[in-house]
C-alpha cells in the first residue's frame, strides 16, 4: 500500500498487509517510504479502572474480546516498530461521538441512542443510577489529534489517550440531550449491566505534550451532533493523501 501515512482501525490480521510482506527487506522499503502508521486502540483494553485518570501506564485488563483485539493490534504495530523501526503511533480513544455514527451499531455508545430516543420522543434509558462517569470527546478533536501524531516525530513508538480529561456522569449526559430536544420526559432507569465499568476519565498529559488542546465541549458536540452536521472523518483502512487533513476540517 503506497502513501506517506497510514491509519488503521481494524483486527490485527491486517497490519502486515499495511506494511507488506513481514520479509525484513520489504519492512525497510516501507519504512523509508511511510512517515507514520496510526494505530487505532481502544480505551477498553484498560478494563476495570483502578485509578483516575486513566494513563497510559495504567494496567491493561480488557473485559471483552473487542479489547483483547485492540490490545493485541497494539502489541502487534508496536513489535514493528522495534524489529523494523516502522514508525508507529497508538492512539487509545475513548467516547468519540459524531454526526454520522449509526445508532443501530452495538458500538456507537449511549450519547447516539439517547439522541434517537429524543427524536421520537421517547425517554432516555440509564442502566444503573446514571452515576457513573465517561470520558466524551469529539471525532473533530481525534482528527486534531492524529495529525498532531503524523505531524509529531515525537509520538512514533508511543501510545496516547484520547480523550477531553474531563468526566461526565451519564445522568448529566442525559440532561444535555434532553436539553437539546426541548424534552422533559423522566429517565428510564434499569438494572446496571453486568461488566460496565463504574467510572472512566483519561489522563491526557502525553497527547499535551505534542500540543493537544481539546476544542470541542460537550455541549457545543452534542449541539452539532443533534442539528445533525455532517462531517467525514478519516479513520480508515486507507494511504493519507496530502491536504486531507484541510478537506476533513472544512467540511465540519
Amino acid at each position: 500500500m503506497e502513501g506517506e501515512h497510514t491509519y488503521f482501525t481494524g483486527c490485527n490480521r491486517f497490519i502486515p498487509t499495511c506494511v507488506g510482506n513481514s520479509h525484513a527487506n520489504n519492512l525497510h522499503h516501507r519504512r523509508t517510504h511511510l512517515k507514520r502508521f496510526v494505530y487505532f486502540s481502544s480505551a477498553a483494553i484498560y478494563g476495570d479502572t483502578l485509578h483516575t485518570p486513566i494513563d497510559e501506564n495504567h494496567p491493561t485488563q480488557p473485559l471483552s474480546p473487542y479489547g483483547v483485539s485492540k490490545l493485541a493490534g497494539e502489541q502487534y504495530a508496536l513489535m514493528y516498530h522495534r524489529a523494523f523501526g516502522l514508525p508507529v503511533a497508538v492512539l487509545r480513544p475513548f467516547n468519540i461521538y459524531s454526526p454520522r455514527q449509526d445508532p443501530s451499531n452495538p458500538y456507537s455508545g449511549v450519547i447516539t441512542k439517547f439522541i434517537e430516543r429524543a427524536k421520537a420522543g421517547q425517554s432516555p434509558v440509564i442502566f444503573g443510577d446514571g452515576e457513573q462517569t465517561r470520558d466524551f470527546i469529539s471525532v473533530h478533536d481525534i482528527v486534531d489529534l492524529v495529525e498532531l501524531l503524523v505531524e509529531k516525530d515525537a509520538a512514533i513508538g508511543r501510545v496516547f489517550n484520547a480523550g477531553t480529561g474531563t468526566q461526565t456522569t451519564v445522568n448529566r449526559l442525559a440532561e444535555i440531550v434532553q436539553n437539546v430536544f426541548d424534552s422533559d420526559l423522566p429517565v428510564e432507569y434499569q438494572d446496571a449491566r453486568t461488566g460496565d465499568i463504574r467510572h472512566s476519565v483519561a489522563d491526557i498529559s502525553a497527547a499535551q505534550t505534542l500540543g493537544f488542546v481539546p476544542q470541542v465541549s460537550l455541549e457545543e458536540g452534542l449541539g452539532r451532533v443533534c442539528g445533525g452536521v455532517k462531517i467525514t472523518i478519516l479513520i480508515c483502512f486507507k494511504p493519507f493523501v496530502p491536504g486531507d487533513f484541510g478537506l476533513l476540517k472544512n467540511s465540519f
